[in-house]
């Protein structure tokens, strides 16, 4: 496997592949302006979403969920635990009685 990236490293290197197609993505760009496009996109986006979300209160109401979601998930492992205890409790009931048995009987 690594014989294998090796040689395509190398094929790489001696034809320029990588080197060549970066150079015409840096060209592309430059001359459409892709990059500050996408910023500027992707800025007026973020602006959309807080303004969404403080009129909406979603990360307050997301927050609140998580956080019911975690509570809960917190007493189910708390029940399981107790229940677990619970069934340990008996076990040793159970020896302990057999143990009387055993020994009343000799």
């Amino acid at each position: 496997m690594q014989d294998a990236v090796n040689k395509a490293k190398a094929f790489d290197e001696k034809h320029q592949l990588t080197a060549n197609a970066s150079a015409k993505v840096i060209s592309f760009d430059k001359r459409v302006g892709l990059t500050e496009k996408l910023t500027v996109g992707i800025a007026a986006v973020n602006q959309k979403v807080k303004s969404v979300d403080q009129r909406l209160h979603v990360s307050d109401k997301t927050m609140a969920a998580i956080i019911a979601a975690e509570r809960k998930l917190n007493d189910t492992g708390s029940a399981v635990k107790t229940s677990r205890w619970q069934r340990l409790d008996m076990l040793q009931v159970l020896k302990l009685e057999k143990n009387l048995i055993w020994l009343s009987q000799t």
